[in-house]
């Protein structure tokens, strides 16, 4: 059996996305879909802040050009609209640099 792309764990109102999308976690549709579902889990879950995190050595070390040819040749990489849109709400947090950063989610 492989090894899940994500993996969702909560500690109380914190919820950690560990991307685990060996070798690299590549940005690939698979990868981006295991985000967006842990996203989900975390809502569900009452979570109220997620920490993103990386298992592996890179947090993210490129991208996987295959999604390319698969979305030239018609392939399974489709956009839905669910990736396609801008996040629901913005919420505004504190941030060392700039004064504000933005923290996006979806209504639930």
């Amino acid at each position: 059996m492989s090894t899940p792309p994500v993996a969702v764990e909560h500690d109380g109102p914190l919820a950690v996305i560990t991307m685990q999308f060996a070798p690299y976690n590549l940005l690939s549709v698979e990868l981006m879909d295991g985000v967006l579902g842990g996203l989900d889990e975390a809502e569900q879950g009452g979570a109220r802040a997620v920490l993103l995190r990386s298992g592996l050595k890179h947090v993210c070390a490129g991208a996987d050009i295959t999604m390319l040819d698969r979305a030239m040749e018609g392939g399974a990489m489709a956009i839905s609209p669910r990736r396609a849109s801008p996040p629901d709400r913005v919420i505004p947090a504190p941030g060392r640099r700039s004064g504000t950063r933005h923290l996006c989610g979806r209504r639930p």
